[in-house]
């Protein structure tokens, strides 16, 4: 029975490890960008989205500053060319806006996309 009660902080702690090795993999994208890795970069993005909207645990993972994922989002954004990955960005970004967890980044965010 204990093995049960421990499930849901399992699943928490691997969806947060998951976000971090996606986190890592989209840093080392970003040193250094090609055509080549924009369906890379998209997918990376795309599952942290996803893992975003459906654990709270990964959102407050990325939008802490420790993480340093909103650093690596904010630099995606930044260098991306690809639409989709532009759009997931945004997602993100929104997320954790709407649960304010990133709103020490705003200006930031603001000179990302060239406001």
């Amino acid at each position: 029975m204990w093995q049960d009660m421990n499930k849901p902080k399992m699943a928490a702690e691997k969806s947060a490890s998951r976000v971090l090795m996606l986190l890592s993999q989209l840093e080392r994208l970003n040193e250094e960008p090609k055509v080549s890795d924009n369906d890379a970069i998209r997918q990376i993005t795309g599952k942290i989205l996803h893992l975003i909207q459906t654990q709270e645990k990964t959102r407050k993972e990325v939008g802490s500053k420790s993480s340093g994922g909103m650093e690596i989002i904010l630099s995606s954004l930044e260098n991306t060319q690809d639409l989709q990955t532009t759009l997931n960005i945004l997602a993100i970004l929104n997320e954790l806006l709407t649960v304010g967890l990133c709103q020490g980044y705003i200006f930031e965010c603001y000179k990302a996309i060239g406001f």
